[in-house]
């Protein structure tokens, strides 16, 4: 349902009266503003979403969001456990063309937003729903090109995670199977993608359009490295493991040692069977809860974040790393002795980083809120350490972290800043685009 009213009735009923022409029927799955700690990336990927189509001159006509006011109760810290509304229908948003075709007549594009979390995949339901409507509006609303075939075009997954579960859903007998698909992902950066969304006797494409963490780890340590006179043995990666994102890195670095916590909560840093290996620390899988509390406690942050001389004034938007109060892809912390052991796994983790004379720490984690709070918290018990990270994202310019993320190094297939940041694609050759993350490459999936 769109608008409370069936589809192919509002299409139909719109096409008498303007003569509308349906050119596309497009699925995008992003975080579930709702059931995750990631709403953040909801916002900024349907910001880029909705950009491409007006890049593409393409306006908003009308769109629904199921229980927009529970969709939004997480950021609100309203006290609520009612599952998120967007697992049993997807969110809707119809575009038209700025003018019309040759044919007098007015382009329409539909869009479907499905939910993911980075640890349950694509919410089934949803996508199953999205699905079946797209196949009603094309095989009945008569608007679109019977001479082509049906190719289904999906920007997704947003996790390298959630690529199984798509998987899962397009060899579904309950879905529709349309002659071709294409997979544009805009986020996931894992090699292994291709390989999973390969289905059995179907036509599949999958395309990223970001640089992968393998091929951004080869240039930091074919180029970045030798730059800097930092050995490979002398690189350390911070990373989580609770994800498939953790995972894959884990895996781009072959015969990597790692430094799994001992039953103590000591770091111990196993042999590495190659000197050019990296050795990986895995951080706690709930620092976010650590997070939040020396965000309500800013006492016990210790050393206060500032910024550094000449780089303008304090922001006046505060940025708070409280999570919202009912992600659904981490089991809950009880007990209130978590946040302080989580300290002291930090401190051994430093304590180790020093011992073992690292020069370069990596923070890669899904979501910039760890990656600050990492580096502010390891900044403070290693002062001389410098800190590198894949991917963009603004909020690491953010001048009250400046101390944190003084000369962080930062990997990604996007510049955090419009000079020099021309799209060679554009009409006009002096646009701008600011990049707000790299979510900018939902934009470039759907151009």
């Amino acid at each position: 349902m769109f608008l409370r009213r069936p589809l192919d009735q509002y299409l139909a009923d719109t096409a008498a009266a303007t003569r509308v022409v349906l050119q596309d029927v497009l699925i995008a799955t992003l975080p579930d503003p709702h059931d995750t700690h990631l709403d953040w990336m909801w916002d900024t990927q349907l910001e880029s979403i909705v950009r491409a189509f007006e890049f593409a001159e393409y306006l908003k006509d009308r769109f629904y969001f199921p229980n927009p006011a529970e969709l939004t109760s997480g950021w609100k810290n309203d006290p609520t456990t009612a599952p998120s509304p967007l697992r049993s229908e997807p969110a809707v948003i119809l575009f038209r063309k700025g003018r019309p075709d040759s044919l007098g007549r007015q382009p329409l594009v539909l869009l479907y937003i499905v939910g993911e979390t980075p640890t349950g995949g694509i919410f089934q339901r949803a996508f199953q729903t999205a699905l079946a409507e797209r196949d009603t509006l094309l095989r009945r609303s008569g608007l679109g090109d019977s001479s082509k075939p049906d190719t289904l075009r999906l920007v997704a997954p947003t996790f390298s995670g959630s690529a199984y579960s798509l998987k899962l859903l397009l060899e579904s007998d309950s879905t529709p199977r349309p002659a071709h698909i294409e997979i544009v992902s805009g986020t996931a950066t894992s090699l292994g993608n291709v390989e999973t969304l390969r289905l059995s006797g179907r036509s599949v494409h999958f395309s990223s359009t970001l640089h992968s963490d393998a091929a951004l780890q080869e240039v930091l340590r074919d180029s970045v490295l030798p730059t800097l006179g930092i050995l490979p043995s002398q690189v350390a990666v911070l990373q989580e493991f609770s994800t498939q994102y953790g995972r894959n890195i884990q895996q781009s670095e072959p015969d990597a040692g790692s430094a799994a916590p001992s039953s103590l909560g000591t770091p111990r840093r196993e042999r590495r069977s190659t000197p050019d290996a990296f050795v990986s620390y895995p951080f706690p899988a709930s620092i976010s809860r650590l997070r939040s509390e020396f965000e309500r406690h800013p006492e016990l942050r210790g050393a206060e974040r500032g910024q550094l001389p000449g780089l303008g004034g304090q922001s006046r938007v505060p940025l708070d790393l409280i999570d919202p109060s009912r992600p659904a892809e981490d089991a809950p912390v009880t007990s209130r002795l978590t946040p302080p052991t989580m300290d002291l796994l930090l401190d051994q983790i430093a304590r180790s980083l020093t011992e073992n004379d690292i020069r370069l720490v990596g923070i890669l984690a899904t979501d910039v809120r760890d990656k600050l709070f990492l580096a502010h918290e390891l900044r403070r018990r290693m002062r001389d350490v410098q800190f590198f990270t894949y991917g963009t994202n603004l909020l690491l310019l953010r001048t009250d972290w400046t101390q944190a993320m003084h000369g962080a190094l930062v990997l990604a297939t996007y510049p955090l800043i419009p000079d020099g940041a021309a799209d060679p694609t554009a009409p006009v050759r002096t646009l701008r685009f600011t990049f707000g993350s790299d979510l900018y490459g939902d934009r470039k999936s759907v151009v």
